[in-house]
């Protein structure tokens, strides 16, 4: 397993991978929070993948001072849910 950075068309392509409806709700808030209140390129969201599987994504941010890592968004598609990815 690694992790990865996300840029947003790396996040589209996954999105796009997902079959589950609420998966695919999900991901598409998160795609849009971040295109309206945070940055794809200061902080890339992450994605634990297995090959080119995606198992688990982490939206999150940085306070001001560096001092905590604000977690946003956790979303694990159905498929890998329920495995400890999270």
């Amino acid at each position: 397993m690694n992790i990865i950075k996300l840029s947003k068309n790396s996040f589209l392509e996954y999105a796009l991978t997902m079959t589950n409806m609420q998966s695919l709700n999900f991901a598409k808030e998160a795609m849009q929070l971040w295109d309206n209140f945070y940055s794809w390129n200061k902080f890339a969201p992450l994605c634990l993948v297995q090959g080119n599987e995606p198992l688990c994504f982490l939206f999150y941010s940085i306070s001001q001072k560096n001092e905590y890592l604000i977690v946003h968004r956790i979303l694990t598609p159905k498929k890998s849910r329920g495995k400890g990815y999270a």
